[in-house]
Formats: C-alpha cells, sequence, structure tokens
C-alpha cells in the first residue's frame, strides 16, 4: 500500500459533499454562533430552580386510578388525535381528486414509478381528465373511525413488541398468512387488507394547506407535523425531563429523494 488508512479517511472525509442546512435551520459555525436560553418557567438556574424529574402530577394522578394502560395512554396521545388521523385519512382516500403522474429521472427520462398529484374537481366548469380519489381502485370500501386508527397503531406497537427491528420477518407473517398475523388479540382487532390499507393510505393532514418548495411558510416535515406536535406536547404534559437532558443521534439508512435534507456521506457506514 503507497497510502495509509488514516490517509484514505482523511481524504474520504474531505470528499463529503456538502449538503445546505435547510431552511428555517441554520448551520452553527464560530463565525455565526447562536445561542438558546429557555423559558422562565422552564429554567433551572433561577431562584427556585426547576421540578424534579419524573412523572408529572396528571400522569401519577391517572397512574393512581389504576383504571387501564389505555387512561396513561391517552394522556400522552389524546382521542382528539385519532379523531383528526380518521377525519384527514377519509378525506384523502373519499373526498380529495387526485391525477396521476410520472416521475422522470435526473436526465428527464420517464421513470416506472408514478405518483398522485391533487386537483380541483372541475377547471373552468368542466371535470378534470382522468382524476379520480386514491382509494377508487381498492375492492373495498374503509370506514375509517377513531376507533379504526387506534386498533392500527396498537398492531404498530404490537409488532415492535414482538419483533423488535426484525421489521421484514413482521411483513412475512402478516403478508403469508391467511388471516395476517396468527396472533388471537391481532385477528380480533383488524384483518390483514384493513392494515395493509392504513399502511397505504394513513394521513394526518389536509394536503390543500401545504406551502410549494421555496415560498413563506414552506414546512419539510408538513406531512408530519401535525403528529410531532402532539407528541411533543403529550410528553410535556406526561413527564418532567429535569436540568440534565442527554440528546442522542442515529444514522438511518434512507434510499428516498423525497426528503429534500437527508445528506449523502460516502464515509459513513450507512450510505
Amino acid at each position: 500500500k503507497i497510502f495509509t488508512a488514516t490517509q484514505h479517511s482523511e481524504w474520504t472525509k474531505k470528499m463529503e459533499p456538502l449538503c445546505p442546512v435547510h431552511q428555517p435551520w441554520q448551520e452553527v459555525t464560530p463565525e455565526d454562533d447562536i445561542r438558546w436560553t429557555p423559558e422562565s418557567a422552564d429554567s433551572y438556574t433561577g431562584y427556585l430552580g426547576g421540578r424534579n424529574p419524573g412523572p408529572s402530577q396528571k400522569m401519577i394522578a391517572v397512574a393512581r386510578q389504576g383504571i387501564s394502560l389505555a387512561n396513561i395512554f391517552l394522556v400522552i396521545i389524546p382521542m382528539s388525535f385519532f379523531q383528526h388521523v380518521a377525519e384527514m385519512t377519509n378525506k384523502y382516500c373519499y373526498q380529495d381528486w387526485v391525477v396521476e403522474k410520472e416521475h422522470n429521472d435526473c436526465d428527464g427520462n420517464k421513470m416506472n414509478t408514478k405518483y398522485y398529484q391533487d386537483c380541483p374537481d372541475k377547471i373552468d366548469g368542466v371535470p378534470t381528465p382522468g382524476h379520480w380519489h386514491c382509494a377508487d381502485n381498492k375492492e373495498k370500501k374503509y370506514k375509517v373511525t377513531a376507533g379504526f386508527v387506534i386498533c392500527w397503531f396498537a398492531i404498530i406497537i404490537l409488532n415492535g413488541a414482538h419483533f423488535g427491528d426484525k421489521k421484514r420477518d413482521s411483513r412475512k407473517l402478516r403478508r403469508h398468512a391467511p388471516k395476517g398475523i396468527n396472533l388471537p388479540y391481532v385477528r380480533n382487532m383488524m384483518t390483514r387488507n384493513a392494515f395493509e390499507f392504513m399502511c397505504w393510505y394513513i394521513h394526518f393532514v389536509n394536503n390543500s394547506k401545504q406551502k410549494a418548495s421555496g415560498k413563506p411558510g414552506y414546512d419539510p416535515f408538513f406531512k408530519v407535523r401535525y403528529v410531532l406536535d402532539v407528541f411533543m406536547k403529550g410528553i410535556l404534559i406526561a413527564w418532567i425531563a429535569g436540568q440534565f437532558v442527554t440528546i442522542d443521534e442515529r444514522m438511518i439508512k434512507c434510499m428516498g429523494r423525497a426528503v429534500s435534507y437527508i445528506q449523502y456521506m460516502p464515509a459513513k457506514p450507512i450510505k
């Protein structure tokens, strides 16, 4: 070998493409450093300091009632969340009009993959050509309710409990079995086809309110912003973080192109 492994590593790091930080975030550099100070109510350096880390008084009161674990779960994620998801999913599947479009590659050539684009029902009084609802091609029309959404989330949680990070094994068992996963409490909740339907069509927001990239108010997390806000509010209600918080990071392998803030780093083990 002419060059050492250390030299190869240094060269690879220098060759990594630099992706600018997505708006509204700003990159912290020695020249442009940003200091963040918590609000006075959350400060732990004041005269009275902060509260001890642990469950909040509301969570303690619910746990002491001892009704069921569902009550504790609904403290973090309220029933209004599932009602909202059911409403948005029904709207996306059976009310919003879409047209089928084809993807183009970097050279402008048409690809085999297709996607749906929102469109109005009529343009100048004339029906939009080729418009339809996303779920019109399904054999069965499902009535998505709050309970329907709760069952879907419950199966997702049970999959994580039984299979952990082995998602492939979970998918094989669900698709090969006649009625889905052969567990009584799963089969009694939802059929395999209904579960697959939710995996394809679950929606959290109204697509008509999405801002285009580059326009004021554009949010790359628009599709899941409502979910993030509800979860963060629920966690703050249920748990007190305390003065010292450890922030961890994780690398997730992703080959998708729809997310604009993904960085390709060839020097990392996960590309």
